[in-house]
């Protein structure tokens, strides 16, 4: 005999994954705002030129502005797929606790602490930026910027490895989207179970829901830019030198 699964009434794991998706997105979208950072490259630097509300606050608040803004972009895209993942657990009848739920947002929300943190343990060297940007740049009307500051050298260990961290979850964030996109359908449209119409309507939706979510995330963020950008243009300078 098919058995017959219908969504509980209170999901209170599942409101928690929802909030901490949604409080990410508010304070993302509130550091956008603040600070709205053009980014240039050249030689070894890499440029923060603000235009937001933030550059009347000197260069070290857009920095960290910054750099929070990319903790936020990745912690929020964590927890879209934590909410993917939970929500295929539940059509499988195997819901997560709420301590379980709560152990794994602390646990993965460790790499984005590293990215805010991590840019701020080495001396800055917004001077240099300054300097160096405007000298590879003249055709550029930097001074309009006001003090600015970014990231020297770029080929530090620190810049590369959270460059890399960034451009990796860019790329596979979509792959493990739809990766559990397949698998949620799959267990919908199973023969072995039989779901009500307000299962299935409520999981495609939130379905479709996630998956645009996390698009969104991987599409801001700044790592393939930071990445080719910068690496491009050492190369091009060593090149040169040579």
């Amino acid at each position: 005999m098919k058995s017959v699964f219908r969504s509980p009434h209170s999901l209170q794991s599942f409101k928690l994954l929802l909030a901490n998706t949604a409080v990410n997105q508010v304070f993302l979208a509130l550091t956008g705002g603040f600070l709205q950072a053009r980014m240039l490259p050249c030689d070894t630097v890499l440029a923060l030129l603000p235009v937001g509300p933030c550059r009347y606050f000197g260069p070290t608040t857009c920095f960290v502005t910054y750099n929070i803004a990319n903790a936020l972009n990745m912690n929020a895209a964590i927890s879209v797929l934590h909410s993917m993942f939970f929500r295929y657990r539940l059509i499988r009848a195997t819901q997560m606790s709420n301590a379980r739920v709560r152990t794994n947002l602390l646990i993965t929300a460790a790499v984005p602490l590293f990215l805010a943190i991590s840019p701020h343990v080495v001396p800055f060297h917004f001077n240099i930026v300054m300097e160096v940007a405007m000298r590879e740049h003249p055709e550029y009307n930097l001074e309009k910027y006001g003090p600015f500051g970014g990231f020297y050298p770029t080929t530090s260990p620190i810049f590369i490895i959270n460059s890399a961290i960034l451009y990796a979850t860019a790329v596979a964030l979509p792959l493990v989207i739809f990766y559990w996109r397949h698998h949620i359908l799959k267990a919908l449209n199973s023969s072995h179970t039989v779901f009500t119409e307000k299962t299935r309507h409520n999981s495609r939706l939130l379905l479709k829901v996630s998956i645009e979510n996390g698009g969104a995330h991987s599409a801001s963020s700044d790592a393939a830019l930071m990445l080719c950008a910068c690496w491009l243009s050492v190369l091009h300078s060593t090149i040169h030198r040579i």
